[in-house]
């Protein structure tokens, strides 16, 4: 069975684009490292106007993550394990999690450290275009 005509066109505009989305990902990242460095205290976006539109970067806030086990959590906490934590598909910290934790003795307290890491999301890059 031979190819419609259009799909070389489809094809060479596929490669193409993926092409330019890997430079466009080169460019978000090093539109990411520009913006952290001129971030003032408090800040979460930077951005630049242009011309021809603008490029905005959106630092999204840092969250805690389990990196413990779940009978870890279980361990340390025992009865008070449903306050800490809210069980989906994985494991959720509550958003209350560093106010619960401000409240334990310093050994759980430490402990339950152990079993969290601060994971930063990538900040996100916008771009809005005037039409010329």
């Amino acid at each position: 069975m031979t190819a419609p005509l259009y799909a070389s066109d489809a094809l060479r505009l596929a490669r193409e684009i993926e092409e330019r989305e890997l430079e466009l990902a080169r460019l978000k990242e090093l539109l990411r490292q520009d913006a952290r460095g001129l971030l003032e205290t408090g800040e979460i976006t930077h951005a630049w106007r242009l011309q021809e539109g603008s490029v905005k970067v959106t630092f999204p806030a840092p969250t805690l993550r389990p990196r413990g086990r779940r009978e870890s959590f279980q361990e340390l906490l025992g009865a008070r394990y449903g306050e800490f934590v809210e069980e989906r598909v994985t494991l959720h910290l509550r958003k209350e999690f560093q106010e619960l934790l401000e409240g334990l003795e310093a050994p759980e307290r430490e402990a339950l450290h152990g079993l969290v890491e601060l994971s930063e999301n990538t900040p996100r890059v916008s771009f809005n275009w005037k039409d010329v």
